[in-house]
């Protein structure tokens, strides 16, 4: 990870993480959405976007688990 934005978002998350606490990330950015995502994914995080495919994702989850 070369870009110091993630680097610092990196460090941060894991600090948090391991205090307890809970985090919100805000971005009108698809793209950037879909790189935290990406990232999240990777260290095993677990997290929810909440966007314009959140009902879609729901539905989805609706339909292979009914």
């Amino acid at each position: 990870m070369n870009a110091g934005k993630m680097v610092l978002l990196d460090k941060l998350l894991a600090k948090l993480k391991a205090d307890g606490h809970r985090v919100l990330l805000f971005s009108q950015m698809v793209r950037l959405l879909d790189i935290i995502s990406d990232y999240m994914t990777a260290r095993g995080y677990v997290f929810q976007r909440l966007d314009g495919e959140f009902r879609y994702r729901l539905l989805l989850d609706w339909l292979i688990w009914s």
